[in-house]
């Protein structure tokens, strides 16, 4: 809107820019630095929006997934920072990735507060010993239907056999 004329800028958006059809025209500050970072945002959320596809969750899960993905941005931009000479990190394009790191680490504590808030851990521990105490029960039937429960060798070939198993293995 023109301050002037508090009329609408008859131009389309990117109008005379590289990312023409997003953000200002070039006359309204589309080339400016900020212009083009507004316009990289907006064909971001844009394509976000529109290749991003439903998802059943439940809200634990997407706040566990929020907090690996997150986990997993902070480690990368720490890595790529990282490789970087120290008196390089502020400026240029380095300086935007390390704004990036300090917003994502800030963004990483309150995404991990909040699965803390909510007892995302407790609740995981309590799911593992369910889990734990209806495989043993399977287990304990399993044996007796065999009718070698009280069979005094039967306790250590299960824990035997349960101690080779790990992931991918085929105890």
């Amino acid at each position: 809107m023109s301050k002037t004329t508090r009329r609408q800028c008859g131009h389309w958006a990117g109008w005379g820019t590289p990312h023409n059809g997003w953000g200002l025209c070039r006359i309204h500050g589309g080339t400016s630095p900020l212009g083009e970072k507004q316009a990289q945002r907006l064909q971001a959320a844009a394509s976000a929006q529109a290749l991003g596809v439903p998802v059943e969750t439940t809200p634990e899960e997407a706040l566990e997934a929020e907090l690996w993905r997150t986990a997993g941005t902070v480690a990368w931009l720490g890595e790529h920072l990282q490789a970087v000479a120290p008196e390089k990190r502020v400026g240029g394009e380095m300086g935007a990735f390390a704004r990036l790191y300090g917003e994502e680490r800030t963004r990483l504590t309150a995404v991990a507060k909040a699965c803390v808030d909510l007892g995302l851990d407790e609740r995981r521990v309590s799911a593992l010993e369910r889990a734990a105490e209806s495989f043993a029960e399977v287990l304990r039937r399993i044996l007796s239907d065999l009718g070698v429960l009280d069979d005094p060798r039967a306790p250590e070939i299960v824990r035997l056999r349960l101690a080779q198993l790990g992931p991918g293995t085929d105890a």
